[in-house]
């Protein structure tokens, strides 16, 4: 990833493959764009390892991994993860419920928090509250 420093802007070979549409959108008009897209890749490479799924290759038709695991913001909420596909499937197996992100990043550190509450045997995340993060990114 490169970032532009005379247009803020983020270039990347084969964008689609990180981020989701909307992800670019939300980081391009923030300034120190790069940072942003970092702190969610990093987010991304967490929930993908703690599914089993980093280095797993997607099966033919299927869309991208990274793509499938969003971060989704809405204005005055913090960031929250949003599952699609393969990865949302993983996590119902695994018992996943309520999902907290924290993510933080300056020109030369970035870091990333995922914590995964586990729901109770035989109770899937439809029967839960949607997901919530924490987050200052």
């Amino acid at each position: 990833m490169l970032s532009r420093a005379d247009t803020g802007t983020v270039e990347c070979w084969n964008r689609s493959e990180w981020l989701t549409d909307a992800e670019w959108e939300y980081c391009e008009g923030r300034r120190r764009a790069d940072e942003h897209v970092a702190a969610r890749v990093l987010l991304k490479a967490l929930v993908l390892d703690a599914l089993d799924l980093i280095d797993k290759p997607a099966p033919r038709g299927d869309e991208g991994l990274w793509p499938s695991v969003g971060v989704v913001r809405e204005a005055d909420e913090p960031p929250a993860l949003e599952l699609s596909a393969r990865p949302e499937r993983e996590a119902l197996q695994r018992g996943w419920g309520e999902t907290h992100v924290s993510m933080s990043h300056t020109a030369s550190l970035v870091s990333a928090v995922l914590v995964v509450e586990l729901l109770p045997n035989g109770e899937t995340i439809r029967n839960k509250s949607p997901q919530s993060a924490d987050d200052h990114s």
